[in-house]
C-alpha cells in the first residue's frame, strides 16, 4: 500500500496530547481524518479529532494523552494510504508531477519535472531536458493542461518564455 504525506508534526498543543501539524495538503484532509501512520512506525494510529484553523492541523492521537506524550511526537512527518485521499479530477498532489513530461504548446519536449518547490505565491516547477534545467512557477496563464494518466503537462510557449528561469 502507498502512504502519502500529509503533514509534519510542529508541537505539542495545549495540555491534552494534541498536536500541532504543518500541512501538504488542504484542509478537506483533516477534516475527515480517522487515521494516520507516523514517520518511522508501520502501525495505524487511530484519530480521535481533527480540526483545521488559521493554517494549521491539529489532531488528537489515540494513546497520546497529555503534553509530553504529544511533545515526543515533535518532527514527525504524518501519512495515508494513498488511495484513501479523494481528489476532484483537476486537483492532484505533487507525487503525481514529478516525472511528468512536459511540453510547450507549439509541440517540443522540453524534458520532465524534476521538483517542486512550494512559496507562498506559487509552486516553483524545476524542469531538465534537451534544453537545460529551467524554473518555471505552476500559474494559470502557464499550465495549459495537465494529463495525470498519461504523466503528460503542457505549458504555453509564448508564457513559458516570459516567466522561465
Amino acid at each position: 500500500m502507498e502512504k502519502i504525506e500529509i503533514g509534519l508534526i510542529v508541537k505539542a498543543q495545549g495540555l491534552n496530547g494534541e498536536v500541532k501539524v504543518k500541512p501538504y495538503t488542504d484542509a478537506e484532509v483533516f477534516e475527515n481524518l480517522t487515521y494516520v501512520y507516523l514517520s518511522g512506525k508501520n502501525e495505524i494510529i487511530n484519530v480521535k479529532k481533527s480540526t483545521f484553523r488559521l493554517g494549521f492541523a491539529y489532531i488528537t492521537l489515540e494513546n497520546v494523552s497529555d503534553r509530553n506524550m504529544a511533545d515526543e511526537l515533535r518532527g514527525k512527518e504524518i501519512f495515508i494510504n494513498r488511495e484513501d485521499l479523494e481528489l476532484p479530477e483537476d486537483e492532484f498532489i505533487i507525487d503525481d508531477i514529478i516525472g511528468m513530461k512536459v511540453f510547450l504548446s507549439t509541440g517540443e519536449d522540453y524534458g520532465e519535472i524534476l521538483q517542486v518547490e512550494q512559496y507562498g505565491s506559487a509552486d516553483i516547477l524545476t524542469i531538465s531536458g534537451q534544453f537545460g534545467k529551467w524554473q518555471v512557477p505552476y500559474i494559470a496563464d502557464l499550465v495549459e493542461s495537465v494529463d495525470k494518466s498519461n504523466k503528460v503537462m503542457v505549458l504555453n510557449a509564448k508564457r513559458f518564455e516570459e516567466v522561465k528561469v
